[in-house]
């Protein structure tokens, strides 16, 4: 009797403890997207400073230096994945915000378009999102409550998302450009040491892998990935895209897409629209605000509403990105003439078209991380998000080039039908690959025998 009582006791210490570990994590999400935020409105109009080529060039670069920093992400994101596993989530968040101050720090000193992209470089160590994603998976167990840790991951990084770019373009309209981009500096290394709160306990799987002797995974195609764990990075990661592949290729084909449009973003609204850098901080903001809304608010009712199962969600969340993409691309369509451009109208029907996809976007998203966390064990959880990460900086990488490509040739219309034809497509390959009736339970029963 005692020792049941003991373990009750136990048990709902770990939850307390678990919960307040919770908090901790959200906050360190909140300081990473809000410093990554408050220099992002001003980007655009710093390049245009620094490209003597006009609007186009300006655009080129633009999109150029986004596929820059996607590719040092890609790259970053499997050192960051391996690191987590080995070595835990402090260390991993640690390193994380000491990069953020040194990425930011660098670009508080451009003066060029080569040190814009030398700013970029310590990128590669900038998974501030892959280590709490990570770090919420160790905490949680599979299932409603992760799904909800995550929507609440999500909407951490929606009150950075909506605060940081607000502040950063009101700052930069007073014309100075770097304001943002110091303060940014001084919060990441404020974060840096906020991350000691966080128990140690957190890392223990992490120092008993790195104990372990090296296994070496199953010859076959196991049904369960939990059965061994190899040691090295190459088979951890074969034995993760083994079981996971299918969901992390969904995630890079729409990344793409979402990419595209959410690169061209800034443009349109400079070029087409007309916004200055305030009301591009503004509505950069509104963006956030939404999307932290849906993740804390409307994510549950809306998964429910669109299936319930991660796998019929991710479907019905493609199918109806895809329609109101190609919606969008006849609205804009110059043939119709439906929106002038610069128009209050035209601006309007564009921001809410945006809110409305973004809602599915998060939905999506959150989705698929978590289905896919579901089918591999807690002390690969790093390598999984790693390779999550860095494939989906791939479609980051792929995306802003095609997307502002699209843009200039094509407009906003081109590059909605383009977006759609994406989104679409994937619906195809998606309904004649996955039989009816598959759901991500029957990933989680294999992962248990």
């Amino acid at each position: 009797m005692v020792g049941a009582v003991s373990a009750e006791v136990g048990a709902a210490t770990s939850e307390v403890a678990s919960g307040g570990s919770l908090w901790i994590i959200y906050a360190l999400v909140v300081f990473y997207a809000l410093c990554y935020q408050l220099q992002r409105p001003i980007e655009p109009f710093l390049v245009d400073k620094l490209v003597k080529g006009g609007p186009t060039e300006a655009a080129i670069a633009f999109g150029r230096v986004e596929s820059f920093f996607s590719v040092a992400q890609g790259v970053g994101s499997l050192m960051m994945g391996y690191m987590l596993d080995r070595f835990g989530v402090r260390i991993g968040l640690i390193v994380n915000f000491v990069a953020c101050a040194m990425q930011y720090g660098l670009l508080s000193m451009c003066d060029s378009l080569s040190m814009l992209f030398l700013s970029k470089a310590p990128g590669m160590l900038m998974g501030g999102f892959l280590c709490a994603q990570t770090a919420v998976a160790r905490v949680t167990q599979d299932g409603p409550d992760r799904v909800a840790a995550l929507g609440r991951l999500t909407t951490a990084y929606t009150v950075g998302g909506v605060v940081g770019p607000y502040i950063g373009g009101y700052l930069g309209s007073s014309g100075d450009y770097f304001l943002g981009s110091r303060l940014a500096t001084m919060g990441s290394l404020v974060a840096a040491a906020l991350v000691l709160l966080l128990p140690s306990h957190l890392d223990t799987q992490a120092k008993q892998a790195a104990k372990r002797p090296a296994v070496q995974p199953a010859s076959s195609s196991s049904s369960s990935c939990s059965s061994s764990t190899p040691d090295s990075w190459l088979p951890r990661a074969m034995l993760v895209l083994q079981v996971t592949g299918f969901s992390l290729a969904v995630k890079v084909a729409t990344g793409i897409a979402n990419n595209m449009a959410r690169s061209a973003q800034p443009l349109i609204l400079k070029n087409d629209l007309g916004f200055d850098e305030g009301m591009m901080g503004k509505v950069m903001s509104g963006n956030f605000a939404f999307g932290g809304l849906s993740n804390g608010c409307l994510l549950a009712p809306l998964t429910a509403a669109l299936g319930g199962d991660t796998r019929v969600v991710v479907r019905n969340c493609v199918a109806i990105m895809g329609v109101v993409y190609m919606l969008e691309a006849a609205l804009f369509a110059p043939g119709l003439a439906l929106m002038r451009s610069g128009s209050m109208l035209s601006g309007g029907t564009y921001i809410g078209i945006a809110l409305f996809l973004s809602l599915f976007q998060f939905s999506l998203s959150t989705s698929i991380t978590a289905g896919t966390q579901s089918m591999v064990p807690k002390d690969m959880l790093g390598t999984l998000m790693g390779i999550e990460h860095s494939i989906f900086a791939v479609a980051g990488m792929v995306g802003p080039l095609v997307g502002t490509y699209v843009f200039r040739t094509s407009g906003i219309s081109g590059l909605a039908l383009a977006c759609s034809s994406l989104f679409l497509g994937i619906l195809l390959i998606w309904t004649a690959m996955v039989p009816t009736g598959a759901t991500s339970s029957t990933a989680r029963s294999k992962k248990s025998e």
